[in-house]
């Protein structure tokens, strides 16, 4: 057989360099070449190994190298995740682009007449029924594809404020916020002792992933406990957060209450 015959093998390992490489960089050709790695070159691979003398037509042809592409997608899905490397993104591009050349090279091996294998069953006609059967797994694969990204990229912990009140010296208490949610809240803290307000801040603005801290003196007035509650500015009458200091018998033991629990 001539060389010229398989161009479209030489075009294939090209391409799958190009997706292997930019798979692997990132940047907007990864989600073309991942869908070349799930959908394209594996299934073509496969069927021009499968048909070294003559690919079938151009519709038998789309259908086997989308179906064969979902197969080999899947299994190598299953073997990833028994591997050290698991599910990630480098994984799928090395796996499915080695993959692709091994059979490209072995289907043009073939064609080259370089060895001989068993003639296959596969038909070369297919019933005009199957097209939209593969049509539909398509649909179903990017649907879950989409899922399974946004799934992952989703939060798996809920937004928190932490409110904390320390002992530090005789007299003396630390006072923190920290913000762990999506956006900058403003906050008020009151501390409270004896049904008196001791001290008050009015406006403290927290950014994402930042915190807030003051040292407070204790009146030398002999509470038991002093408590510390937290407003959001957005919501003035509901406490967001307490914090409880119990000062009786020299303890300076903590106590936090975080949705209805108190927490030592």
């Amino acid at each position: 057989m001539k060389r010229a015959d398989s161009l479209d093998l030489l075009i294939l390992f090209v391409v799958t360099i190009v997706a292997i490489s930019a798979g692997l960089s990132g940047g907007l050709l990864r989600g073309l070449a991942g869908l070349l790695l799930i959908f394209v070159l594996p299934g073509y691979a496969l069927t021009a190994l499968a048909f070294p003398r003559a690919m079938p037509r151009v519709v038998e042809s789309l259908v086997y190298t989308l179906g064969l592409s979902l197969t080999v997608t899947i299994l190598t899905g299953l073997v990833l995740n028994a591997t050290i490397w698991g599910l990630q993104a480098q994984s799928w591009v090395l796996a499915l682009g080695v993959f692709s050349l091994l059979f490209g090279g072995a289907g043009w091996l073939r064609r080259q007449g370089q060895f001989t294998a068993r003639p296959l069953t596969l038909p070369t006609t297919i019933n005009p029924i199957t097209p939209i059967l593969t049509g539909l797994a398509v649909i179903i694969v990017v649907l879950a594809l989409i899922v399974a990204r946004t799934g992952a990229e989703a939060k798996t912990t809920p937004d928190f404020t932490q409110f904390w009140m320390l002992p530090t010296t005789p007299g003396n208490v630390q006072l923190g916020v920290r913000n762990e949610e999506t956006a900058p809240i403003t906050y008020r803290v009151v501390i409270t002792g004896a049904g008196q307000v001791i001290q008050e801040w009015a406006m403290i603005t927290v950014k994402p992933g930042e915190q807030w801290q003051s040292n407070l003196l204790l009146p030398n007035t002999p509470y038991d406990k002093i408590d510390a509650a937290l407003y959001r500015v957005d919501s003035p009458q509901s406490i967001y957060r307490k914090a409880s200091l119990y000062l009786g018998g020299g303890s300076g033991a903590l106590c936090v209450w975080h949705e209805g629990l108190c927490e030592f």
